[in-house]
């Protein structure tokens, strides 16, 4: 077969069948309503299209937060508390002022702390892996959600309260752990409110 006898269908051979149909539908009475998005549906479009604006977090905050340590006999000793057992456990308060300055999507700041710490025992005392001042570094938000790092390479990670356009409330919980050992483990839970 010699290639000049291979039929090409042409672009009307294409459109026949659909103006066929377009044309039944038509004298069937069949119409396709248009009906305009709503405003509600149209934000929806242009929000998955686009980021959400970054809350401002700037400002002074209230904040406080609740530590449960784990710690080896050894680091009991290092404070000046009596080990109990083979892990001692205790749960420390903290609270101060946290500051922070934000540009665009990410913040830095700093927080003061005052820390009692009690173990299961009883024992009270202060630790010196909680300083008076921390810096607050590697912040970022998206959205309503936000992660920073104390000083000392804590993890930290939360979410926004927000009124009538203004970040009020923030936290969430964190995560340390002490001298790079697995044993010295700090969870908590901490909340900070906007002075």
């Amino acid at each position: 077969m010699n290639a000049r006898s291979v039929a090409v269908p042409s672009a009307s051979t294409h459109a026949a069948p659909l103006l066929a149909l377009l044309a039944a539908l038509s004298i069937a009475g069949c119409s396709a309503d248009v009906v305009a998005p709503t405003p509600r549906a149209l934000a929806a479009r242009a929000a998955g299209g686009a980021h959400p604006a970054a809350v401002d977090l700037s400002g002074d905050w209230a904040w406080s937060e609740t530590v449960v340590a784990l710690f080896p006999p050894f680091i009991a000793g290092l404070i000046g508390i009596e080990p109990e057992g083979p892990v001692t456990h205790a749960t420390c308060y903290d609270a101060g002022v946290l500051t922070l300055v934000q540009t665009g999507d990410t913040f830095v700041g700093t927080a003061t702390q005052t820390t009692t710490c009690t173990t299961r025992g009883g024992q009270q005392y202060v630790p010196p892996s909680f300083p008076p001042l921390l810096d607050v570094l590697n912040g970022r938000i998206h959205g309503r959600s936000f992660s920073f790092d104390f000083s000392g390479g804590c993890p930290y990670h939360g979410t926004v309260s927000v009124d009538d356009g203004i970040a009020t409330r923030i936290g969430g919980t964190g995560k340390c752990e002490v001298f790079l050992h697995p044993v010295l483990l700090k969870t908590l839970t901490w909340q900070a409110t906007r002075l």
